[in-house]
């Protein structure tokens, strides 16, 4: 498995982590479209083998509701392997924001629907 890094590549790349393969088609367009190189994942444990493994992106984007494990999960997990990974985590979610910024006490978060 390769690394990922801003600095490796021309394009940032970025994590992507959705069960919904619609939301996760979308997201994968819109980043792309940003210049992103995106690695899609449709769980949080895909999305842990590739920080566990040593993947470090520009970006990384979690729905927060997943069957298994939970966007709070996912994080708490993946803080274990990558400590500066606030610095590049966003999350979606179609829940009421305030809800899970109290939660888990994050800063970026976008609600479903997200843009086509």
């Amino acid at each position: 498995m390769s690394k990922h890094s801003s600095s490796q590549m021309s394009a940032p790349a970025a994590l992507l982590v959705d069960d919904s393969p619609d939301v996760l088609a979308a997201m994968s367009r819109i980043l792309r479209r940003a210049g992103f190189v995106v690695t899609p994942c449709s769980s949080a444990a895909e999305g842990l083998v590739h920080i566990e493994g040593g993947g470090r992106f520009a970006l990384v984007v979690s729905d927060m509701r997943m069957p298994e494990m939970d966007g709070s999960q996912f994080r708490l997990r993946a803080l274990a392997v990558w400590p500066e990974l606030d610095t590049v985590l966003a999350f979606v979610t179609g829940e009421p924001e305030q809800e899970w910024r109290t939660k888990i006490g994050i800063a970026i978060l976008f609600t479903k629907p997200v843009g086509k």
